[in-house]
Order: structure tokens, then sequence, then C-alpha cells
């Protein structure tokens, strides 16, 4: 209804990247009480752009709607003409980790306060890092997921502070264009001892977890490592981010019984299917052979029946 009309919106900017072919536009991406929406403004003072990441502004330009191919839409841009279209009603900290820390836990309460949609500082210990992607965080009271695009190879047990701007997730808080400072060196967090076997649980979303289940099946290509675990009747998924060749996890035999250790990742059932999880683990050394699969595993079984049928048929 506002495509191609002159629009005033005021909001919080989350983040400033590069946009066009050329680099020719910055774009910003803005949070509205009603959504989010992306302006582009010709390329400016990059400094002061940067500056502008947290601050409550006033946007004027033209609307513009952007549709897939079948005609829906997909988000909402709007083109301003200059930056001098873009007033700042309430300036952003120059010093955004020198902000109070909160509590993860607390980010479940913070959507009630004043400073909704402004970002946050949390610190704590990082349990798994997901290249171009993000890290998972643990503090004295949980655990939560931030999505990053600053660059840097985090470890797990490095202390960190984050500021972020906090979202509902599907299950859990997320920290969303979010931008981070290594503390210094600690200790691998402890892992969560938790029953696969036992119905999922979105309280442990985002959780270091360690669990075991026998390997049932896998894909192992460059692009997707997976192992198809059960445990009891569940089956789950895990991923491994490691790409790296590593002969012990091309060795694995279905029918082993595995220890694995990775971030639980809560999945709502649908389309009729039950809730479920599925792990997301950071490197070969995580898996542990409990128990070497047998020979007579129900593969090997049923492949041998089928030799014995074709040799009676012979």
């Amino acid at each position: 209804r506002e495509d191609s009309q002159w629009l005033e919106v005021q909001g919080v900017v989350r983040s400033v990247s590069i946009s066009g072919d050329h680099n020719q536009r910055t774009a910003l991406k803005i949070a509205l009480e009603e959504g989010k929406l992306t302006a582009f403004v010709p390329e400016g003072n990059r400094q002061r752009i940067n500056l502008l990441v947290d601050a409550t502004v006033t946007v004027r330009g033209v609307c513009g709607s952007a549709f897939n191919t079948k005609g829906q839409m997909l988000g909402v841009t709007l083109y301003v003409p200059g930056m001098d279209q873009i007033h700042v009603d309430v300036p952003a900290s120059d010093a955004p980790f020198s902000m109070p820390v909160h509590s993860i836990a607390s980010l479940m309460k913070y959507s009630l306060s004043s400073n909704y949609g402004h970002r946050v500082k949390v610190s704590g210990v990082v349990t798994l890092q997901s290249p171009g992607e993000g890290f998972f965080l643990r503090d004295s009271t949980g655990d939560i997921e931030v999505e990053t695009n600053q660059e840097g190879s985090l470890l797990p047990g490095e202390t960190v502070d984050v500021a972020g701007f906090p979202e509902a997730g599907e299950n859990e808080p997320v920290l969303m264009d979010s931008t981070f400072r290594k503390i210094g060196p600690g200790v691998s967090p402890k892992p969560v001892e938790i029953d696969a076997a036992r119905t999922a649980s979105p309280e442990m979303d985002s959780t270091l977890v360690r669990t075991r289940g026998r390997l049932i099946d896998r894909t192992l290509l460059s692009s997707d490592r997976t192992l198809f675990i059960q445990a009891g009747s569940n089956v789950f998924k895990a991923h491994l981010i490691d790409k790296r060749w590593d002969e012990d996890l091309f060795r694995l035999q279905e029918g082993a019984l595995l220890q694995l250790t990775g971030v639980y990742l809560y999945q709502n059932g649908e389309g009729g299917l039950s809730p479920g999880f599925r792990l997301v683990i950071r490197s070969p050394r995580d898996i542990v052979v409990l128990q070497k699969a047998s020979w007579w595993s129900i593969r090997h079984t049923l492949w041998t029946l089928g030799l014995v049928v074709v040799l009676l048929l012979a």
C-alpha cells in the first residue's frame, strides 16, 4: 500500500553493511515496532554511519517492496536520497562493552523492559562456534545462541563479552547482529549429561550436552557430515561442523555405541511428527566409541540371508 510513496519511519538501527555491485551504497537494517526494514543510503562518511548502530533514528525515503517469483512480498525497503534524511533521535552508546552485564536468563524478560529494541551486553564462555554464522555462549544462568558477522575464531572455553540485540527465537532468545570481544582463555564448560531416549526438551535448547546412542547411518561428504543416532525409540541427527579429514570418523561402523558431545538444538514437531532435537558437534574429538559394532549387525544379517537365498536359487 505504501509502495513508491515517500515515507517516514522511526526505529533502532541494528546493523550497517555495504551493498551494491560496486559497494556504492550503505544498507541499514532498522527494527521498527511492527517489524524490520532495510534502508539504502548512498555511500557517505563510513565512520559516521557506523556510529548509527543502536541509535534511534527517524528516516525518510521512498518505500519499495521485494517480491519472490510467486508474487509474495519478502520485505520492505526504504530508498533514502542522502544522510540529511536520517535524523538521530537518541544517539547510540559509543562504548557498547561498557554497558551493564545482563545474565542470559534475564533476556527472557527483557522484552518487558523500557529499553526493549536496543542491544544488551552479556558475558560468558564459548561452548561452540559455527564459522560464518555465530557461536553459543554460556554463563552461570544459562546458554544462548549468538549470531554475528564479525570475523575471528573462538575456541571452546574462551571468555567473551557480547553486545547484541535480543530476539525471541523459536524456543529460546537469540542475540542478533552481535559484536564481541575476547576477554581471555578459560576452561571448556562441562556438558550436561542427558538421556537421548527421553522426550525432547525445549528447555535444553542451545545447551552443551553429552549423550549416547547407536550409529545407524551416516552421510560423510565434504559439505555434509551427519551421523544418524538411535537412542531407545528416538532417532536424532548429529551434525559435525569441522569438515577437515579425520580417518577415525570414516572408520565408524554402523551399530557402534557412541558417546557424543555437542550443542542441543530443540526441534518442534511439524506435520504430525513428535518433537525432537539435533546435535551440533564441534570436532571428531567429541565422538567417542563406547562399544564397537557387532559384525552381526542387522544390515549384515540381512545381507547374509540374501546371500543364502541367492545360493539356494542358483
